[in-house]
């Protein structure tokens, strides 16, 4: 149920009625007496109510205010039951007005099941006032049964049933695609960063699913982030729910936090209860919010897991395991940015380096350091390309290195391996919609090794906000994009990062990531015939094709950062020098026919 198809389902819930699985029953059709009996109606929507051991509300006798005719259900004993026929359409939320049977005390409660599965039980009440039993967020589609049953000895008197159409989330996250380097982070010391593993229960279905483990050794607060790489989670509606498949043996409180805001709102958490029985879906309500936080309302990109929560503060650190699965919620679709930056490798900055180094048997973060040279990471960049290799420095200069190689070992044996990135730094891209794109005409990787393309978003003191990546193991374009909101930081970075083994200089299978600055679309100087005069120049650049309309026109500094763009109808266009400092530009003229890039200068 993405954002922008909220206002469709509204109207189309509107003017469907109960046909949607939104439905009343009031009684007025039961013709129950003032006889115990077993009998049915058809009640509303043409639904069949069938009821036992049950007769009429005795008059509404202890002054309660019920809107007859009513439905009493005799006793425990008795097998008193109300059971519908089979609805269409699911249910979401259900209520039901409870009231006194006759005088005698004692408490009365009943419990609701859908398709025979229990959905909860009635607070116990032994007074003459109105009570409203509740379920909310039960969600479940298709074809439904409705029950409700007397579970004391005493009479209690139904009215009113109500339920409301099943909310669909959507899949936000289900760990089935490999998700990309940065996406999990374990923080406050938590045992290992979370990862992707199989489903832990016997003959489970789940596939593969988040692993969180915690540590004696770290805070009350340690968590599992995840950031979001398809949909954002959309809490600005009145529906603040996200449902999770959590498993785990014990039973447990767990917090949910979510992050990274679109638009600036606060973060907000809350919490829900495991008993301990393997995969229970799990509901985080975000209207409830707990740990000192508002209501959630905003588009966040980010949600953490924190399994020691008690419901009012942290538990002392312990070792805890626990798994995650099928994260769903209101998605939002963010569009991707139509502007403002636009970078490709192309550029006349220095390049960075940083290396993070994890453990091989466990996979957990050691350490990193960036005092290391481009080079040295075998990083070749030039002003229009990159080239990734494996990085065969640490294999040459850190082989007695115990945080590298295992120093028992008689041959040079790696117990650690590393995340290597090469990227630009530039704060001047932040507070604008991002886009990264390249083109990949060598991917040749050897086994073991993965690449992706990155943006990051980072605050002054270099924690990660915001991340958006994508793989780039096969030839051709990629894009990454990120939105104004995300790129909402001090420090804006985009570049490479190349993870796998200790690469050992002697071997000739390491192969290399050759990157380039054409994209999107032909490159085919045949095809697209593209002609630029003057150039040089100091007053306009004209652009003309013989045979194709220009639909438009980019031009790119030599750092990356688009400086003009415009739009185009006729196999002709002027560009204006104006208000650009003198030196070489990238042109990229998009046609009907094709894309094609020049170099421009500036006098």
């Amino acid at each position: 149920m993405k954002k922008n198809y909220i206002l469709t389902l509204i109207l189309t819930l509107l003017i469907s009625g109960f046909s949607f699985g939104q439905g009343l029953e009031d009684f007025a059709n039961s013709e129950a007496n003032s006889s115990y009996s077993d009998n049915n109606f058809v009640g509303n929507s043409g639904i069949t109510w069938s009821y036992i051991a049950s007769r009429d509300a005795n008059n509404d006798s202890n002054s309660s205010g019920i809107s007859l005719p009513a439905l009493m259900l005799r006793r425990v004993s008795s097998g008193s039951k109300i059971t519908s026929s089979t609805i269409s359409g699911g249910i979401g939320n259900f209520s039901v007005k409870l009231y006194k049977g006759f005088t005698g005390a004692g408490n009365r409660q009943v419990e609701l099941f859908v398709n025979g599965v229990s959905q909860g039980t009635s607070t116990p009440f032994d007074n003459n006032e109105e009570q409203v039993f509740s379920v909310p967020n039960i969600n479940i589609t298709g074809d439904i049964i409705i029950e409700i049953v007397n579970i004391t000895s005493k009479q209690v008197i139904i009215d009113d049933i109500t339920w409301t159409a099943p909310v669909v989330y959507d899949l936000l996250e289900d760990f089935e695609t490999a998700l990309p380097a940065g996406a999990l982070v374990g923080d406050s010391g938590m045992a290992t960063t979370p990862e992707v593993v199989a489903d832990p229960a016997t003959g489970g279905t789940n596939g593969d699913v988040l692993k969180i483990v915690t540590s004696a050794a770290g805070n009350g607060w340690q968590n599992a982030q995840l950031f979001l790489q398809g949909d954002l989670l959309d809490l600005t509606t009145d529906d603040k729910v996200v449902t999770v498949d959590v498993y785990s043996e014990s039973a447990f409180m767990m917090l949910a936090k979510t992050a990274t805001p679109s638009n600036g709102g606060a973060e907000s958490a809350t919490d829900a209860s495991h008993t301990g029985s393997g995969w229970e879906t799990l509901t985080f309500d975000f209207s409830d919010p707990k740990d000192n936080t508002p209501v959630a309302n905003d588009i966040f990109g980010r949600i953490l897991f924190f399994p020691q929560w008690n419901g009012a503060g942290w538990n002392d650190s312990s070792v805890t395991t626990t798994y995650v699965d099928n994260i769903k919620g209101i998605g939002y679709e963010s569009t991707p940015p139509t502007g403002d930056n636009s970078v490709t490798i192309a550029t006349t900055q220095a390049w960075n380096s940083y290396v993070n180094v994890f453990s091989v048997s466990d996979n957990t973060y050691q350490f990193g350091f960036g005092d290391i040279e481009v080079a040295d990471l075998r990083a070749t960049a030039t002003e229009t390309s990159v080239t990734l290799e494996p990085n065969i420095s640490i294999w040459t200069n850190e082989s007695t290195n115990a945080a590298y190689f295992d120093q028992d070992a008689a041959t040079q044996t790696p117990v650690a391996y590393i995340e290597a990135s090469t990227y630009i730094e530039n704060s001047s891209l932040a507070n604008n919609a991002l886009t990264f794109s390249g083109n990949i005409s060598t991917s040749d990787l050897g086994d073991g090794y993965t690449v992706i393309a990155f943006i990051k978003s980072l605050t002054s003191s270099y924690s990660q906000v915001a991340f958006k990546s994508v793989d780039i193991s096969s030839t051709g374009d990629f894009t990454v994009t990120a939105t104004a909101e995300e790129m909402s930081q001090a420090v804006i970075q985009y570049g490479f990062a190349v993870t796998g083994p200790l690469a050992d200089p002697s071997d000739t299978t390491l192969g290399s990531v050759v990157i380039g600055a054409e994209t999107l679309g032909i490159e085919d100087t045949d095809i697209v015939n593209v002609s630029v005069y003057p150039n040089p120049s100091n007053s306009n650049w004209n652009f003309r094709t013989p045979n194709t309309v220009i639909t438009s026109v980019e031009v790119f500094n030599l750092l990356g950062k688009r400086v003009v763009l415009r739009k185009n109808n006729s196999t002709d266009i002027a560009i204006s020098t104006q208000g650009l400092t003198s030196g070489i530009y990238i042109a990229r003229i998009t046609t009907e026919q094709g894309t094609k890039s020049v170099k421009l200068i500036k006098e």
